[in-house]
This record gives C-alpha cells, sequence and structure tokens, in this order.
C-alpha cells in the first residue's frame, strides 16, 4: 500500500469514526461514494481478520486476467515436453502457424512461467574445523600473457584460512606431490586430513559410487601421516574452502597485471600471498590467516626429516643414436649399447639414466616438458651420427635365431636398414620379447621387411605390456644372468612327491643321482641306511 493511499484511509476511518456520513467524507475529501464504500469495508475485514505486514506493504493480489495464449496452453506444454530448450521466438512461430495473433512477449512470458526451473542451488553451510583437523588442495587453470598455460595449486588450511599457492605448468601426480610438500613446509606441518576433488594423481577411478584411490597417492599419504579424503563429484561447495579463494586470486593477484614468465608470475605470487591474502581479516573468522595460524601450527604434525621421493621412474630402450626419449626430449645414454634397456630416473631438475644392475650411467640437466631438446646438444655441423649397423645386427642375434635371420633379411633388402632395424628393436619398449619374435617370424614367412609391418602384426596380435611388466621381465632377466653359472640343479617336482610319499625312486634314478656330481647327498643316504632317532643323533632343524 502506498503512502498516499495509507493517508486516505486514515482520513475516511477517522471522519467515519465521528459520526460523518459517506456522502459528506467524499464531499470533503474529493473521491467518490464508492471508494469511501470499499475503504471501510477493507478496514472492518482487516481488523476482524487480522493484520498482515506482508499483505500491508504488497497490496492485495490481482486476480488474474484472461490471455490469448490461453487456448494455446496444451500446445506450449506439449513443445516444452518435447523440447525442453526451446526458444520464445521458435515457439512464437509455431504458435502463429497454429492460428496465434498475438506478440512475441507474451509468449516469452508464458514460456518462462511454464519451463521447468532448474533446481535449486544448495544453500552454503559454514563448517567449523579445529585446529590441524584438515586442509583442502585443488587445481586451477590460468595464462600467461602469451597464452601459455600454467596451473595453479592451491592448499587452505581450513581453521585458519592460511593459503599456499604456486603455478606450475603441468598437473601430473610427481608436480602435485612436490607441491604439496612445498604447501607443507609453507604451513609448517601437516594436518591430519586433506580433502581432494576426482583429480588424476589422487584417483584412479569410481567403483559403485566410491573412489579407488592411486597406489602412489595413499603411499604418499602414508609417508605425511595424512588421510585421503575424496569430495563427492561435482561438488564444489563441499570443498568451498579451497574452491572460494581462486575467486579471490582472480579478484585480486590478476586484476591489472600482466604475467609474462612462470618465474616472474611466482615471485609476484609468493609477495601477493605474504602482503595480502594471508594477512587481510578474513569474511567468515572475521581474522587475519596469518594470526589464526599461530594457534594452528602447534596442531600440526611435524614434516618427515627427508622428503618423499617424487621422481618419476620410466624404463626406456636407447636408440640407434645413443639416445633414450623421455618426456618429450632425448638424453644421451653412453656408455649404454644401442638397443639395451636402461631406467630414467627424473626428478624436477636432473634427469638420470641407470643400468640393469641399477649403476648410473650418466646424468644430465632435465629440460622442459615437450621441448624436443637434445640433452646434451650434438656437434652444430652435423647430426648425431647413428651407431654402427654391426650394434643392431648383434641386439637382434642376442634375441635369437629367427630374430638374427629377419635382420639379415631386411638389412639385404632395406637401403637405410638400421633406421628399421632400430625402430623395430624400440618396439620392446611397448610389446614383450616374445611377442616380437613371433611378429618377425610371421612378418618373415610373408617376406614383409620393415618396421611398420612388425608394428601391425603386434598391434593385431599382442597386448601392450605395462610398465611393471618391463620392470619385472628386467629384474627375471637379471637373476636369470646371475644364475647361469651355478652348479645346483633344480629338482623335478617328481623328487619333492616321491620324498613326501616315503617311496623310493627307481633303480634308474639312484643310479643318475649317484653319478650326478651337481647333486648334494646325505651322508646317512650314502651310508645306506635311515637317519638315527635315539641317543647320540642330531635334532633336525
Amino acid at each position: 500500500m502506498s503512502e498516499a493511499r495509507q493517508r486516505l484511509v486514515y482520513e475516511v476511518v477517522s471522519r467515519a469514526g465521528h459520526g460523518q456520513g459517506v456522502r459528506a467524507i467524499a464531499r470533503q475529501l474529493g473521491i467518490a461514494r464508492k471508494t469511501v464504500r470499499s475503504i471501510l469495508r477493507e478496514h472492518a475485514a482487516r481488523r476482524e481478520q487480522g493484520d498482515d505486514a506482508l499483505a500491508r506493504e504488497l497490496g492485495r493480489p490481482r486476480a488474474p486476467r484472461a490471455s490469448k495464449l490461453d487456448a494455446f496452453d496444451g500446445v506450449i506444454r506439449e513443445f516444452v515436453e518435447r523440447y525442453p530448450d526451446i526458444r520464445a521466438t521458435r515457439l512464437h512461430e509455431e504458435l502463429v502457424e497454429r492460428g496465434f495473433d498475438g506478440g512475441y512477449t507474451i509468449v516469452r512470458e508464458r514460456l518462462e512461467a511454464v519451463r521447468p526451473k532448474p533446481q535449486a542451488q544448495r544453500p552454503a553451510q559454514v563448517v567449523r574445523t579445529d585446529p590441524g583437523v584438515q586442509g583442502q588442495a585443488d587445481w586451477s587453470p590460468y595464462k600467461l600473457e602469451d597464452d601459455t598455460a600454467i596451473y595453479a595449486l592451491s592448499c587452505v588450511l581450513s581453521f585458519s584460512r592460511y593459503q599456499s599457492v604456486r603455478f606450475t605448468t603441468d598437473m601430473r601426480q610427481p608436480t602435485l606431490f612436490r607441491e604439496l610438500r612445498r604447501a607443507f613446509e609453507y604451513h609448517g606441518g601437516v594436518a591430519e586430513q586433506y580433502v581432494f576433488d576426482s583429480m588424476p594423481g589422487i584417483v584412479d577411478r569410481w567403483e559403485l559410487g566410491e573412489p579407488v584411490l592411486n597406489a602412489r597417492a595413499v603411499d604418499f599419504a602414508a609417508y605425511h601421516g595424512f588421510e585421503v579424503h575424496v569430495a563427492p563429484r561435482a561438488d564444489g561447495p563441499y570443498k568451498g574452502k579451497v574452491e572460494r579463494p581462486f575467486r579471490y586470486l582472480e579478484e585480486s593477484f590478476f586484476n591489472a597485471r600482466t604475467l609474462r614468465t612462470l618465474e616472474e608470475a611466482n615471485e609476484t605470487l609468493a609477495w601477493w600471498l605474504e602482503h595480502r591474502a594471508n594477512v587481510r581479516t578474513h569474511s567468515i573468522t572475521r581474522r587475519r590467516p596469518v594470526d589464526l595460524l599461530a594457534d594452528e601450527r602447534p596442531a600440526l604434525k611435524p614434516l618427515p626429516p627427508h622428503p618423499y621421493d617424487d621422481r618419476e621412474i620410466a624404463y626406456r630402450l636407447v636408440d640407434e643414436y645413443g639416445y633414450v626419449h623421455f618426456d618429450g626430449n632425448r638424453y644421451l645414454a653412453t656408455p649404454a649399447k644401442v638397443g639395451s634397456w636402461v631406467y630414467v630416473r627424473a626428478g624436477e631438475h636432473v634427469v638420470e639414466l641407470l643400468g640393469p644392475s641399477v649403476v648410473r650411467l650418466a646424468s644430465h640437466p632435465r629440460a622442459g616438458r615437450g621441448e624436443g631438446r637434445w640433452v646434451p646438444e650434438p656437434d652444430v655441423d652435423r647430426a648425431p651420427a647413428r651407431r654402427r649397423i654391426g650394434e643392431l645386427l648383434e641386439r637382434f642375434a642376442a634375441l635369437g635365431q629367427v630374430a638374427e635371420r629377419y635382420a639379415v633379411a631386411l638389412r639385404e633388402r632395406k637401403r637405410l636398414a638400421g633406421v628399421e632395424l632400430a625402430r623395430i628393436l624400440a618396439l620392446q619398449e611397448t610389446y614383450s620379447a616374445d611377442d616380437l619374435l613371433k611378429a618377425l617370424e610371421h612378418a618373415g614367412r610373408y617376406a614383409a621387411y620393415g618396421a611398420d609391418a612388425v608394428e601391425r602384426v603386434l598391434r593385431a596380435r599382442a597386448a601392450p605390456r605395462t610398465l611393471s611388466d618391463r620392470m619385472a621381465q628386467s629384474s627375471r632377466d637379471q637373476i636369470r644372468a646371475a644364475l647361469s653359472g651355478s652348479p645346483v640343479r633344480q629338482r623335478e617336482l617328481a623328487e619333492y612327491s616321491r620324498l613326501l610319499s616315503g617311496s623310493l625312486p627307481a633303480k634308474g634314478a639312484q643310479e643318475d643321482r649317484a653319478h650326478d656330481p651337481t647333486e648334494a647327498h646325505d651322508p646317512q643316504d650314502r651310508a645306506g641306511k635311515e637317519p638315527s632317532r635315539g641317543g647320540g643323533g642330531t635334532e633336525p632343524h
């Protein structure tokens, strides 16, 4: 009710209370008699039924008026049901074809009223957390001035809201572990629990509504003594303590700033955290995060004295140039031979190459991911020289006669045989040696000589093996080589079976054992009698 209407009601009711009639009130106030009667009826009903502050402000709801669209209500609802995202302009076209002669505006209003409303967002809930109980971590992508992608890992302590943020060039698991360690050091300890979303490196997959944690992430958490808690999928407010600061980062840190390099971005970010983000008064706690951190830090767990080894491990084949491919670059593997396997252990700044016995062969500074560099760079006057064809043929001969025959035949038919042979050896990175030999035999049978032909056969007939398979095979090869000169002969399982049953071996077998210089004999067996069980004997161990 407007202020003018309220004053008019007051005058009419007041004059009626003093005994004036409707005609006199209307003449004195300059209004119609029916208006006076209406005001008096409404006032009497209001006193009898009770007062409503909201109705007093909003007035009585108007009765809906008839519309031209009422006759088309069924058509409108049918279109909305079939096409939930139909636009008002398109609906207006359909209605005009059916005889509607009204305008677009009332169609748009009716469509907004009929279309199902989106589900209301869950109201935010302030969750209080005790000191040292929880932290939250998450990634967010950004770009430098030249559109280079960078990623911010934010880690926030839930009690103090003390925030650690740092930019990286990728979101891989080793990078995640490294940046979490930096966040723990920045906070001065580790919380009991950290909340993550379904990010790669933490969650491998979901099964029956439950997350399956990555094995190495579990090992990282156990090493630092914290529990991994995964937020429900597509539920940003669940980890709002780390999600909301990203908006503040965009509004405060990125506002009117030009960042050209990753180093410049991290230097500026460190200043911003120290002089802005962590010293402002937080809108929820009403205190500064840096002050609350002083209360929370004693409740945090201490860091292990030695950092978690987050270096990447890979298994690579030395190519025809004597280099190994890793992370989009090549690293020199001298003195390893062409076609041999080496381990790659890559840290943040250094790449190490190790031989089969885990002996370090070389150490190089790590190049940027995907830069396509040769480390170290070859001579500028010439490309890296390929190793001699003889070394490649030796590697094939070591695989067996099938591989050797195929390599010799390929050399006779191909002008650049070294390139083809090196590519075939490199297939061992993906497939087992047994599968490669079968593929070489199949390709040789049909005179299909070349790396492409062998690879097609492998794709059709073999399954790629995992890194763990390759490393396990390497371990088996090392053990087999170490025991190749051992004089001990493996017993047949039948011998153990006869021993357990108490039956003696056949006469021929006894003679074979007597003449076998590698067989170990029991002295009592040589004496031809059973072991003594009486006094003077020795107890079995």
